[in-house]
């Protein structure tokens, strides 16, 4: 699991701390305290070798991808600041992994001594970028030098691409993946119904079954349907059948929730505003299967929320689950340019619920 995360100089955070993660980990604060900045540092430095991690963040933020290539990483900066460097370190599972990013304007991207062939190009862009990136990368005693830069060596206007001078073990990695709000038009029922192939072979299904029945009771099955190469999820009763895309918004986000954990195990699963589109009769129940399903895929869990309600029914939903002891609330706090957490365990989490405490 991740222990601990630290970060210099990156989004809002001049600098902050979050230590002992648990496997269910949620994040409370204010409104621009960082809390989404926590999850996007994870997921960066989790999957930082994937040539599109930038573009990749701007996605989550719903932002297109500009022109210029250094408008990719410069938000990714304190106050926007490239003069200093980015650098996010995290224990995980006894391995300390450690991610620096630096502005470098004396790199030359026409050295001959550059292995272009080496190179993984993301996408082409007609601007030209008047500086290059500088990351490093490690694991443990293992470290990886490289840069990103508008390569114009390839193509006529030249690409951003990464160089890298070895290669550091990727294995350590956890698959991380980062959850917003899934709307029905940008549901994939095919990777959906992959991933409940998955949970078939190992017999896992009744779970998920379990969890759809918390918005419909009639719910006894949920199939994959292929018509003219086209696959479609159906909800079944014992009556009817219902293409999930019709079931609303709130039983397609359960359903992506739920089969994001169980069926990605060993993996890392963020979750940004997680109580939005769910009533909060229900929320008690989601939790209690998001606690089940993080247990049965040995999956963490880290998520952010607003809501006090949302805080009371975790307590609640993971204690049914059997998981306080593996249950962590963190929150974040914005003082002038300081940025801290404060950690309660799921013990003194309970506490400060039943005694009406803001943790918010």
């Amino acid at each position: 699991m991740l222990e601990n995360i630290k970060f210099q100089n990156f989004r809002g955070f001049k600098s902050l701390d979050l230590s002992g993660l648990s496997q269910i980990t949620l994040l409370a604060g204010k409104n621009s305290a960082g809390k989404s900045s926590v999850l996007e540092g994870i997921f960066l430095i989790m999957a930082s070798s994937l040539p599109d991690i930038f573009e990749k963040l701007r996605k989550i933020r719903g932002l297109p991808v500009p022109p210029d290539i250094t408008k990719l990483w410069e938000p990714l900066f304190y106050h926007c600041d490239t003069s200093k460097p980015i650098e996010i370190s995290v224990n995980y599972q006894e391995k300390h992994i450690n991610l620096k990013y630096e502005r470098d304007d004396a790199f030359s991207t026409l050295d001959t001594n550059q292995n272009i062939l080496n190179t993984f190009i993301t996408f082409g862009s007609p601007a030209a970028s008047d500086y290059t990136l500088r990351y490093t990368f490690s694991v443990d005693e293992v470290t990886q030098n490289g840069h990103i830069f508008q390569n114009p060596a390839i193509g006529p206007y030249g690409v951003l691409a990464m160089n890298k001078n070895n290669k550091v073990n990727l294995a350590a990695i956890p698959n991380t993946q980062i959850v917003k709000f899934v709307s029905v038009e940008r549901m994939d029922d095919l990777e959906l119904a992959e991933w409940l192939g998955k949970l078939e072979l190992n017999r896992e299904r009744k779970l998920i079954i379990e969890a759809l029945q918390i918005i419909d009771p009639d719910i006894i099955d949920i199939k994959a349907i292929v018509q003219q190469r086209y696959t479609q999820l159906y909800l079944m009763t014992k009556s009817s059948s219902l293409p999930l895309k019709l079931a609303g918004d709130g039983m397609c986000k359960l359903l992506y929730f739920v089969l994001s954990v169980l069926s990605n195990p060993n993996s890392i699963v963020l979750i940004d505003e997680i109580e939005n589109g769910f009533h909060y009769s229900i929320q008690e129940s989601l939790w209690e299967k998001l606690a089940e399903a993080a247990k049965r895929s040995n999956t963490q869990i880290i998520a952010t929320t607003h809501s006090y309600e949302c805080i009371q029914n975790a307590v609640a939903g993971i204690a049914k689950a059997g998981m306080s002891e593996n249950f962590s609330l963190h929150r974040i706090d914005k003082i002038g340019e300081e940025s801290r957490a404060t950690r309660y365990s799921g013990e003194l989490v309970k506490y400060a619920v039943d005694s009406l405490m803001e943790v918010r």
